[in-house]
């Protein structure tokens, strides 16, 4: 029951079904951009040219930087003059 700003009480059990879940987002392909495409599972499945820079050996958008370009998203970071991170 939620208060209407009338001020009248509305009803909306009819919405919420027993058992219901949100549909989750489709996945997409990072390389190409289509969802349909075999490298929405994995790049590495994927034959379209890339949706950047339209070259099929381009390995596409990197998932960690969505917003950037092919080009862009793949440059290293530069690090802080600090101490390097030792792996």
């Amino acid at each position: 029951m939620v208060d209407t700003p009338s001020g009248s009480v509305a009803d909306h059990s009819d919405i919420f079904v027993q058992g219901y879940q949100p549909l989750k987002r489709k996945r997409h392909c990072m390389k190409c951009g289509f969802s349909d495409c075999a490298g929405a599972s994995s790049k590495d499945y994927c034959r379209n040219p890339c949706a950047d820079c339209n070259s099929l050996t381009c390995p596409g958008r990197n998932s960690a930087r969505p917003t950037k370009d092919c080009k862009e998203g793949w440059k290293p970071t530069q690090r802080s003059k600090g101490k390097q991170r030792m792996i």
